[in-house]
Order: C-alpha cells, then structure tokens, then sequence
C-alpha cells in the first residue's frame, strides 16, 4: 500500500477518534451578523461574549455587510432570527400606518 494511503487512513482513524470524544457544545455554534458597516474586533468580542453566555455555547460570528438593513443588526443561528435592524423597525411602521 502507498505511504500517501497508509497516512491518510491514519489520519482519519485519528479524525475520528477526536470527534468521538467531543460533545456538540465543544463544536460550537456558528452565528450570522448582517450590519451595514463590518464589526470591529470589539464588537465581534462582546457580542461572542453576550451570545456565548445566552445560548450556553461556543460561538463564531460571521459577519456579512448588509446595506439594505440601513442600520442595527441581524443575527441568525440555528432556525432562529434576532431582527434589530432600522429597515424592519420602519416595515413594521409602515405596516402599522397601513392598517390603521
């Protein structure tokens, strides 16, 4: 058998080890944030921080630059939205003047 083989089988022999004894909550959490400008380091620390402490997991955040929110924030994660953004606050405002 190549050597190229023999490693690569040792290799995920060991990958599979390692995920076996891992939980889920070791793995973490990947977490989605629109804004319209991107975040700063310090932002991105405090908000791994608050949403580590809230969702009792790990958490990586991604940031993605969204102009169309106008301004706040949008973090997805999972199935779930946390909509803080200035375009939803004025849909919903519209919405309300509309069906009055």
């Amino acid at each position: 058998m190549p050597q190229a083989v023999s490693d690569l089988k040792k290799l995920g022999q060991r990958f599979l080890q390692f995920i076996q004894t891992k939980k889920p909550e070791d793995f973490g959490l990947i977490v989605r944030v629109e804004s319209v400008i991107p975040l700063t380091k310090d932002q991105q620390s405090k908000l791994i921080k608050i949403l580590s402490q809230k969702l009792k997991t790990k958490v990586t955040i991604e940031n993605q630059v969204n102009k169309a929110i106008i301004g706040g924030i949008r973090i997805k994660y999972q199935d779930k939205l946390i909509d803080v953004s200035i375009k939803t606050k004025l849909d919903r405002l519209e919405e309300s003047l509309l069906n009055e």
